[in-house]
């Protein structure tokens, strides 16, 4: 019996998107992504809109932004942030 191909995985799309792509992607028109400028980043003599930029940036507009755990420990600086965020990271005790 011939085996069958397992179903394609969907493509997640890209993070970085040009212009055109993100205007698409936002439903607006060009122009106002350009002015926006929202996730803009330019790579050499590109410009591509990062889509992890705009998604956080829509999130907070609707008030769905969350603190991550590493961040909310009474708003500190934030390198003590990282390293709470990053157990992997911390230097082994040293020996006596």
């Amino acid at each position: 019996m011939p085996r069958r191909a397992a179903p394609a995985q969907p493509k997640a799309p890209p993070r970085l998107m040009l212009a055109q792509d993100a205007a698409d992607y936002l439903n607006i028109p060009l122009a106002e992504v350009e002015r926006l400028a929202i996730g803009r980043i330019r790579l050499g003599r590109s410009v591509r809109y990062d889509r992890v930029a705009i998604d956080h940036h829509i999130d907070e507009l609707a008030g769905l932004t969350s603190t991550s755990p590493a961040l909310s420990a009474d708003n500190d600086d934030p390198e003590a942030a990282f390293d709470r965020s990053r157990p992997d990271l911390r230097h082994a005790p040293r020996r006596p």
